[in-house]
Parts: C-alpha cells; structure tokens; sequence
C-alpha cells in the first residue's frame, strides 16, 4: 500500500486550468507539467499503458515570472505577453499550482482539451470523457504493486 509520505512526495494535480493548451495539442494529447524526470515518466508510462497520451512541456526557473506580483505572493494572471497582453497561460497555470508544493516531487496534467471530446474515439463518445482518471489509476497501481 502506498504510504502517506510517498503521496506527499509525488503528489499530482489534473485541471484545465486556461484552456489554451488546446490552442498547442487540440484533444489527443494533455500537457504534462513535472519537476521530476522519474515522476514525468510513470505518468507517460501509465498513460500510454490506457490510451490516454501525456505530452512534457517546459517548467523551469525561468518562467517563474509568468507568476511574480509586485503586489501579492503571486499572482493567477500571467505576466504581460505578445503585444502587451496579459492572459492565461497553461505554462502560468503550472507555475501557480508549483508555487504552493515548493521543493515537492510534482507533476500538473492540464487536461482542457482531452476532458471534452468532440468526436467519438476508442476511449469515449463525444462528450465528457474523464481523461486522467484511469491514467491516475494505473500509476497508482503501478506504484502499489511495486511495494
């Protein structure tokens, strides 16, 4: 059974957070979030395993301002981008979600253009389609059976 320090230390998140990532992987593919090469790899490794493909995007240092406030801890709105315009930003999101589980084994699945299908496919109608749910329970099966 998976104890409750390890749950601590490899903790998930799954939302649609902006939407715009459906802008980048439309519905075949959730963006994946990790600070940790081994985490980011179970969560491919599981998805792949129930047909439910992750795609890895940046999270670095870097980006941290997409998140800096010079009037909050942080801010939810994203820095200025093209043409001086602030919005969401699935990149921003992520960091906003990492700001509050500092030094953790993490990992954001943004979800937005997988919960909704427009389409049938070999997973769900069209429709609501609850992706990251067996993806989620294969890895925490995975990691069940391991101990």
């Amino acid at each position: 059974m998976t104890s409750w320090k390890q749950l601590q230390i490899t903790s998930s998140t799954k939302a649609d957070s902006t939407g715009a990532i459906t802008g980048v992987l439309h519905e075949e593919f959730a963006g994946c979030y990790a600070t940790d090469d081994t985490l980011a790899d179970g969560l491919f490794s599981a998805g792949e395993a129930v047909g439910e493909r992750l795609w890895r995007l940046p999270l670095s240092d870097s980006q941290d301002y997409l998140v800096d406030s010079d009037a909050a801890d942080v801010s939810n709105f994203s820095a200025l981008g093209f043409l001086g315009v602030a919005g969401g930003s699935p990149t921003a999101g992520a960091k906003f979600l990492q700001r509050f589980v500092p030094g953790a084994r993490w990992a954001h699945l943004d979800i937005a253009g997988t919960a909704w299908a427009t389409r049938r496919t070999t997973l769900s109608g069209e429709g609501a389609t609850g992706f990251g749910v067996r993806l989620l329970d294969s890895r925490v099966s995975s990691l069940e059976s391991s101990h």
